[in-house]
């Protein structure tokens, strides 16, 4: 929008040549500025349209794969080299013509998902939807979760009731949805079947969009929630404007952390859903136990179901509140040594201003093997449990863990933790991370289409790991009732309330 300007002349000032100049110097410095906004906007749209030829494609695939052989400790540990090669081959045999980045990650994601790695992917190019998007596309009017292999909707940005939350999705414009599903899952990267049918739900609406070119409209089979009738409607697509006025209006979900009280069982409930801004979480630790010790709460439930990781030092952060075990968070960590995995290393020990220091870098024990030693060679570091710090104010009392198939990555560690150390009691569902893992990412950016991803560069050994290709496993298994949640009621949190009444 531009910004109206406004001149005024006071009284008994005219504008001669100066003024006049200025003016026109101030209009021509608007227009420029409206010019090279709408230029970068357009040439954004455009880029989204740009088609590369094969020999591009071909050459951006092959840099993926050097690229990712360089950096991964073990790419091939889930799928043989002999398996992934065969589906780079018909892969290549498929970019035979000019094709769009959309295009182009279509044919090659599924190949990086074959490597079974969670942290290892060609990710979406967003910047292509949003571009769609800003120049009026519409978005896909519903909210989708996976259970049990089916599509149900956990939020409707329509004024049609009738297909209501916990309304199951039978086909979306005569595709089923066990077909839709089954599609989306061959673009989803991950260790374990029920993270990525959690990736599913959470980029559905773009999924649905890239894989089956749905737009503007949807006709949609379902059953209904409310009375378990089969319905076919059609449902308009909203703009970006009102997906985004929404969102805003439940801000709530999408806190990181938020902490309530149940009274009646003397209890305090921790909501941690992400694993992000250590200094917020810290102040939020504070005030939050303050809270506890205050009201003489003796009971903590710290709910992990729904998060996916980030900073794992925000664990350690929760932990000194209400351990005294020692413990670590890795027993074993292997990297491979590669020019990308010095950088990331440069970035954590070494500040701008600090590289005159570099050669110092030789003592260190930690950094030398991996700053200086030979491209390709695993580097093995091992930790024992170490006695913890402790922070004020302390918690003595009873503490319950919740997860999920949803509880991944650093969440993912902080339940092996708390399982491995008996810090308290585990209840809920096994988590979607592994107890042996890869992880810790650097990016990688395609040379030429410009798509961009991640690979793990550590491997991870947690306390009391196993390589059975299992997460952590509960102390007491419950699972949401299918019955519960079209009730809206919490199957696990109500056990874990009921089982703290019970044990006083």
């Amino acid at each position: 929008m531009m910004e109206e300007v406004s001149i005024r002349m006071t009284t008994g000032h005219r504008a001669g040549a100066k003024d006049i100049g200025l003016i026109l110097l101030v209009l021509m410095v608007l227009i420029n500025t409206i010019q090279i906004f709408a230029q970068g906007s357009e040439k954004s749209r455009e880029d989204s349209l740009i088609k590369y030829n094969p020999e591009q494609m071909i050459s951006d695939f092959d840099y993926l794969f050097e690229t990712l052989e360089s950096i991964h400790p073990d790419l091939y540990f889930y799928t043989t080299k002999d398996s992934i090669d065969v589906l780079r081959k018909k892969a290549i045999e498929r970019l035979n013509h000019p094709m769009t980045s959309v295009e182009f990650w279509k044919i090659i994601a599924p190949v990086v998902v074959k490597l079974n790695d969670g942290h290892t992917a060609i990710y979406f190019p967003y910047q292509v939807r949003k571009d769609y998007l800003d120049s009026g596309g519409l978005i896909f009017p519903f909210e989708v979760n996976v259970e049990n292999d089916k599509l149900f909707i956990t939020k409707n940005y329509t004024q049609d009731t009738l297909i209501g939350i916990n309304s199951e999705i039978q086909s979306i414009n005569k595709i089923p949805a066990d077909s839709i599903l089954c599609t989306m899952r061959n673009y989803i990267n991950g260790e374990r079947k029920s993270f990525i049918d959690l990736k599913v739900s959470l980029i559905f609406k773009h999924l649905i969009w890239a894989l089956f070119d749905f737009t503007d409209s949807f006709i949609i089979d379902f059953i209904a929630a409310s009375n378990g009738k089969n319905y076919t409607k059609s449902y308009e697509g909203i703009s970006y404007e009102e997906y985004k006025s929404f969102k805003e209006n439940k801000k709530s979900d999408s806190e990181p952390y938020t902490f309530y009280k149940i009274p009646e069982a003397k209890t305090g409930v921790i909501d941690f859903r992400h694993m992000v801004d250590y200094s917020a979480f810290n102040k939020f630790l504070d005030s939050t136990f303050t809270v506890i010790l205050n009201d003489s709460l003796q009971n903590l439930i710290i709910d992990i179901r729904k998060n996916g990781g980030g900073n794992s030092n925000l664990a350690d952060a929760l932990l000194s509140h209400f351990n005294k075990k020692s413990y670590t968070q890795a027993t074993q960590m292997d990297v491979k040594v590669s020019k990308q995995a010095r950088k990331q290393f440069r970035k954590i020990f070494f500040k701008w201003y600090m590289y005159p220091l570099y050669p110092v870098a030789l003592f260190n024990s930690y950094s030398r093997p991996v700053l200086f030693g030979k491209k390709g060679k695993i580097v093995s570091y091992n930790r024992e449990p170490e006695k913890p710090k402790t922070s004020d104010p302390f918690f003595n009392g009873s503490v319950y863990l919740l997860t999920s198939p949803n509880t991944f990555s650093s969440a993912n560690i902080l339940a092996a933790v708390f399982k491995c150390y008996d810090m308290g009691t585990m209840i809920g569902e096994e988590t979607g991370g592994l107890t042996i893992a890869f992880g810790d990412i650097i990016s990688v950016e395609l040379p030429n289409t410009k798509l961009k991803g991640g690979c793990s560069y550590k491997k991870f050994y947690h306390p009391c790991g196993k390589p059975d290709n299992h997460g952590v496993i509960p102390d007491i298994e419950v699972k949401q009732n299918p019955e519960d949640t079209k009730q809206g009621k919490d199957t696990v949190m109500e056990f874990t309330v009921n089982y703290i009444n019970k044990s006083k």
